[in-house]
């Protein structure tokens, strides 16, 4: 996958960033945007452009896909690094853009979320130095995985939203998905699920201590995922632009394009594409994926 550059990083696709958007621009507003063009029924030139690039991005997934389906064998438990790359390729550049195509008013909502995790980035990038590499690992993935599985457990605690909710206040609730982004940045080291702690040749320490190692203490961390949070919570009790009825589907799709590199984020994995696949939102592809489907339903350990 190609690396994007500051000019052109809010319409990037690639797993990698180096510019020093901190990832904030990355990855979710190219897809909407295709999918936007695909949609338009007198598009401009610029979403031609966009259309075409998309119906490239797709078939190409789609060939590989089905590659990594033919090859994968019928004793094999845990996908392969390759069934992964292009499982959520598919699932974001195929089930994703074209659930967007159809549906207009989820592609706005997402639009409109994706720009607040932009502007938190861009508060946080200006309040201090050299932080971008930080945040471009997985921490915005990681908050929006953090709130849906904060809103779940709501949910299934007391079963009534938004008054429960509205009880709880915006921001204890904002508070608990601090805690679920602290949580997952204390224990992920950014491997795969396939590797085994003595194989560790990358990363020996979790990503809340490479973070904690520059000027991103937890306090900054934690400011920046409450506002972020509170933001998008207080929308979605307002009814503004986006309620809580599809609030988690959607935290979720976005946290799935946001991500770099969900085979290495266990939080996203579990919290967001596991539903995902369970509800039928991806891993629907217009291709066949009966051996490359069930490693995917499967929670990382």
């Amino acid at each position: 996958m190609s690396a994007c550059s500051s000019s052109s990083c809010r319409h990037a696709t690639g797993i990698t960033c180096v510019c020093r958007c901190g990832g904030g621009h990355h990855g979710a507003k190219a897809r909407i945007a295709w999918a936007a063009a695909l949609a338009a029924d007198r598009p401009t030139p610029h979403q031609l452009a966009d259309a075409a690039r998309a119906r490239a991005a797709q078939d190409w997934a789609l060939r590989n896909i089905r590659r990594q389906e033919a090859t994968l064998p019928a004793s094999r438990t845990r996908p392969r690094r390759a069934d992964a790359t292009w499982f959520f390729e598919t699932a974001r550049t195929v089930d994703i853009v074209s659930r967007l195509v159809a549906v207009r008013s989820e592609r706005e909502q997402l639009d409109w979320m994706a720009d607040q995790v932009d502007r938190a980035c861009t508060t946080v990038l200006t309040t201090g130095s050299d932080r971008h590499l930080r945040l471009a690992d997985h921490f915005w993935c990681d908050v929006l995985a953090a709130l849906a599985h904060t809103l779940t457990e709501i949910v299934d605690a007391v079963d009534q939203l938004p008054a429960e909710v509205a009880e709880l206040t915006v921001r204890s609730v904002a508070t608990m998905t601090w805690e679920q982004v602290r949580d997952s940045r204390n224990v992920s080291f950014g491997n795969a699920p396939v590797v085994r702690e003595r194989s560790r040749t990358f990363h020996r320490t979790t990503r809340l201590e490479r973070d904690t190692a520059t000027d991103l203490t937890e306090e900054v961390l934690r400011q920046t995922t409450e506002a972020l949070a509170m933001v998008l919570l207080q929308a979605a009790i307002e009814g503004v632009h986006v309620t809580f009825d599809d609030l988690v589907v959607k935290l979720r799709v976005l946290a799935l394009l946001f991500c770099p590199d969900p085979y290495s984020h266990a939080a996203v994995w579990n919290h967001c594409a596991v539903p995902l696949i369970n509800a039928a939102v991806v891993g629907q592809v217009r291709a066949r994926l009966d051996r490359l489907l069930p490693l995917f339903r499967t929670p990382w350990p």
